[in-house]
């Protein structure tokens, strides 16, 4: 994971998408995704009836600690592109922003995007993803298969968070629940499963 020694205010620049540029033909070639970072779908589109050829950033070899950053549907960090679409022209470098205010040393997450696999989610298993890893905004809607009860227990449902449970994430395998007060972020354990950390 990553986090900031400092508090971050909201805007705040954290990190550029550093790596190679590729094409549409360059990327298909690639057999592992998973650093790869690309514009939304609109912007993609806009960029390809162009002829923009800096379609994708690949940070597997030349990327900076931007790979570093979870993937997250309660994400505190937003991918900014530049130049923004009001500016005129077509973006073609991507950072990293603080969507609120950070308290110094929580971790620095960001959504992956709809088209990000998500193998840990019900019915998204290994080769049931639904496509290469780009970023793109968030999916909309709670995953099949999420438990709204437990051990006799309502639970926090969340439509915007991968793990489909409010302040549970996954991280090096495991189920994290984290919640905030007052600005301040506490960790409250890790589990083995999502339904287990959502309790």
């Amino acid at each position: 994971g990553l986090c900031c020694a400092r508090r971050l205010r909201r805007g705040d620049v954290v990190v550029e998408a550093i790596g190679r540029c590729l094409s549409e033909e360059e990327y298909e070639a690639v057999d592992q995704t998973e650093y790869v970072v690309s514009f939304d779908d609109e912007t993609l589109e806009r960029k390809r009836a162009a002829g923009d050829d800096v379609l994708y950033i690949d940070a597997r070899q030349q990327g900076n600690m931007m790979r570093l950053a979870n993937d997250s549907a309660q994400p505190n960090l937003k991918l900014l592109y530049w130049p923004p679409p009001q500016r005129g022209g077509l973006p073609r470098r991507a950072f990293l922003v603080a969507t609120a205010d950070v308290p110094a040393y929580a971790e620095l997450t960001w959504s992956y995007g709809q088209h990000y696999p998500r193998p840990w989610l019900p019915g998204r298993g290994p080769g049931r993803g639904v496509g290469k890893a780009r970023a793109m905004p968030p999916a909309v809607g709670v995953a099949e298969g999420v438990a709204e009860e437990a051990e006799g227990l309502r639970l926090h449902l969340s439509s915007s968070n991968a793990t489909g449970y409010k302040g549970v994430y996954r991280l090096h395998g495991r189920f994290h629940v984290q919640h905030y007060v007052d600005g301040r972020c506490d960790g409250l354990g890790c589990f083995d499963t999502a339904v287990e950390a959502a309790v």
